[in-house]
C-alpha cells in the first residue's frame, strides 16, 4: 500500500534556483546542530527510530540530494510543487527585517550543507507571529541586544517546512551524499508512514540570521532560537511563485 514521507525542515535559508528543462529543484542551506545532538530523528508510522549516536548529515558545504526513487529504479525529477501561500510565509530578510537596502546578500559557502529537493510538495507549518531582536556591534566586536536595541514583531511566517511525497509499491524515498545513501525508506519496515525532521536547534539561529550576511553594525535575531525558515534575496525563488 502507498507510504505518506514526509521531511520537516526545521529552518533553512531557501536559495536561489534555476529553472532546468521547465522544472525548480530548490535548494536549502543548513547549519548542523551541535555535536552531540542529532541533525535528523525519524519516525515510523509515529514511533520514533532512536540512534545509539548522534545522526548527522555533514558539514564542510556538503550537499544532501533527495530523492524519489520509481521501482524501476529511475528517479522522479518533475521538480517541486508548492502551496499558495507557501513563499509568503517564510521570512524575508528585506521585506522583514532590513527594508530595501544593498547589503542583504548570502554566502552560501558558510553552511555546513545543502538540501537539495528533485521533487516533493512543499507547504508552510506551524504559522505564527515572530519577535526579533536587534543587536548591536560591540566595542569588543560581538554582537549584544541592550537596552538601546529595538524589538519587532513581525506577521505571522512559518516555523516549519513539511515537504510530502507518496511512495507507492516498491518507490523509496533517499537522502543521499554524494555516492553514499545516508537514509533510504527501504530501511525501515514501514505499514503507512514515515516522517524525518531536520532539526535546527538554537545554537543555529544566529548563524542562519548573522554569519552568512556581510559584515553589519547591527542584526535582527530571532528571540529565544529556534531559527525560522527564510528567503534572504529578492527576488525570490520562482519555484514559489
Amino acid at each position: 500500500m502507498p507510504i505518506d514521507a514526509t521531511i520537516i525542515l526545521d529552518s533553512g535559508c531557501f536559495l536561489p534556483v534555476e529553472v532546468v528543462y521547465g522544472a525548480y529543484y530548490p535548494e536549502v542551506g543548513y547549519y548542523k546542530c551541535e555535536d552531540l545532538l542529532s541533525d535528523i530523528r525519524v519516525y515510523v508510522d509515529g514511533v520514533e527510530k532512536e540512534s545509539s549516536k548522534p545522526n548527522k548529515l555533514g558539514s564542510g558545504n556538503c550537499k544532501i540530494d533527495v530523492r524519489h526513487r520509481n521501482a524501476d529504479g529511475s528517479f522522479k525529477k518533475k521538480g517541486a510543487e508548492v502551496s499558495p501561500t507557501f513563499h509568503d510565509r517564510l521570512v524575508h530578510l528585506k521585506r522583514d527585517l532590513y527594508g530595501d537596502v544593498k547589503d542583504v546578500s548570502v554566502d552560501v559557502t558558510k553552511y555546513d550543507f545543502i538540501i537539495r529537493f528533485e521533487s516533493g510538495y512543499f507547504r508552510d507549518s506551524m504559522v505564527k507571529n515572530r519577535c526579533f531582536k536587534e543587536h548591536k556591534k560591540q566595542s569588543d566586536g560581538s554582537y549584544q541586544h541592550t537596552k538601546d536595541c529595538e524589538k519587532k514583531t513581525i506577521r505571522p511566517v512559518a516555523h516549519n517546512i513539511a515537504v510530502h511525497f507518496r511512495l507507492e509499491d516498491g518507490e523509496a524515498l533517499e537522502l543521499v551524499k554524494g555516492e553514499q545513501t545516508l537514509l533510504s525508506s527501504r530501511g525501515f519496515d514501514i505499514k503507512s508512514s514515515l516522517v524525518i525532521e531536520v532539526i535546527a536547534d538554537n545554537s543555529t539561529a544566529e548563524k542562519f540570521y548573522r554569519h552568512y550576511l556581510q559584515e553589519r553594525d547591527s542584526y535582527w535575531l530571532p528571540n529565544q532560537g529556534d531559527p525560522p525558515p527564510l528567503c534572504p534575496v529578492d527576488p525570490c525563488p520562482p519555484f514559489g511563485g
